[in-house]
């Protein structure tokens, strides 16, 4: 059987093929009822918008890197990639950082919540004084045994949050069970996209064995 990784990368993949944006019984099946999706405006779109608006996109090939999927709970997954647009015949490029919520529902992954940050095509950060740049993959700690410290306290603190996630599974309604996973979504999101993954380039050797 597939690992959860696989599985989610497939159906990543599947949502981003033109044949499946395009056709609205493709989408209604992959997406959860109260699917979201933050745009990189600060909008937020619901599933029917979402759906809608697909049907116009203007076709594109996309193809997806560094692909992480990261447990919030037993049947609630994030996955964190790279995807890059190349739009039809021209040779413009457009690569994006996304991040996905994907929960089980009746023994299938669902999309409950997306979001893309586009990455600008000369890789600067909006501050242009910035010494480094977490979109370039960088770390600001140089210092090997502050970043080893990082890499563990990190790490705690992300076991803690899945244990927060048990302790509000077990006692609240499933809505607010729901409401909460998303709420540790958006920190895993901070954890693991700005701090782990800039810090384990810079010090691989700290990069835990089941990182990848």
């Amino acid at each position: 059987m597939a690992s959860i990784e696989e599985q989610l990368q497939q159906l990543e993949e599947v949502l981003l093929n033109p044949a499946t944006r395009t056709s609205s019984s493709a989408l209604e099946a992959l997406l959860a009822e109260d699917f979201c999706e933050f745009g990189s405006s600060g909008s937020i779109f619901n599933k029917q918008q979402v759906v809608e608006a697909l049907q116009g996109e203007s076709p594109g090939e996309y193809s997806i890197a560094d692909f992480h999927v990261r447990l919030v709970a037993h049947d609630v997954a994030l996955a964190i990639y790279k995807a890059t647009l190349r739009l039809g015949a021209e040779s413009t490029t457009r690569t994006s950082l996304r991040s996905s919520l994907w929960v089980m529902r009746d023994g299938r992954w669902k999309m409950l919540f997306h979001q893309g940050t586009r990455i600008p095509s000369d890789q600067r950060c909006e501050d242009e004084n910035a010494n480094f740049c977490p979109l370039k993959g960088e770390s600001p700690v140089s210092d090997a045994f502050a970043a080893s410290e990082l890499s563990r306290l990190m790490l705690d603190f992300s076991a803690k949050l899945q244990a927060s996630v048990r302790v509000v599974d077990a006692s609240c309604s499933s809505d607010q069970s729901m409401a909460y996973k998303r709420i540790v979504t958006g920190i895993y999101i901070d954890v693991f996209v700005s701090i782990l993954e800039p810090l384990y380039k810079t010090h691989p050797s700290l990069k835990p064995a089941d990182w990848d």
